[in-house]
């Protein structure tokens, strides 16, 4: 629903009267198909996008500020990526935000990213430039380059989150390869909260 850019406040009542529905279709006997089907119906009535808009959205959704809501997403991402033996986030409190490509970046950072100033508050803020590490990075390489955070003191080399595998494949930090992390995650967002 954030990822549309819906309003919210909507979900609530909306919710509480679905719960009521179905609460009726279950003292009237339905079965489980009936009532997912009703559930269904509901939703679409809200405009709730299909997995297609969904993916695109996502694909293209743009992190204001950080916030619970998109270290949830982040987390449930990493679950996703990961195999048995990468780390899972078991509080998403645990985990510090990053953007890879600095918010404030640096003359260096920018000619590392060919990024231009006037381009650098749209490529910080996708999805795909944004991810989590076990600890804060330090700030004094906050708004550093791309090499500077791989390389630092619990920066995304030393990660052992399944998020930040490709990101440490690369060898440098672009408009590509944030396009390239903004597609993926969107692919697997669609498995994570299909429709």
């Amino acid at each position: 629903w954030m990822i549309a850019g819906k309003v919210f406040n909507i979900l609530e009542t909306t919710y509480a009267e679905i719960a009521f529905e179905v609460s009726s279709l279950i003292k009237d006997g339905k079965q489980d198909n009936e009532i997912l089907e009703h559930i269904k119906s509901r939703l679409k009535g809200l405009g709730v996008p299909d997995d297609e808009t969904f993916e695109l959205n996502f694909e293209k959704h743009e992190v204001a500020r950080s916030s619970k809501a998109i270290r949830h997403i982040l987390c449930k991402i990493n679950s996703a990526l990961s195999s048995e033996n990468q780390e899972q986030v078991a509080n998403p409190q645990s985990v510090h935000i990053e953007h890879i490509f600095p918010q404030e970046p640096s003359d260096d950072a920018l000619a590392h990213s060919g990024i231009t100033e006037e381009e650098s508050a749209d490529y910080s803020s996708k999805i795909g430039n944004i991810t989590l590490l076990a600890a804060k990075i330090n700030m004094g390489i906050k708004n550093k380059s791309f090499p500077h955070k791989m390389g630092a003191e619990n920066g995304i080399k030393q990660s052992r989150l399944a998020i930040n595998d490709y990101v440490k494949s690369c060898s440098s930090w672009r408009k590509h390869e944030i396009g390239v992390r903004s597609k993926q995650f969107a692919e697997i967002a669609v498995d994570v909260w299909p429709w």
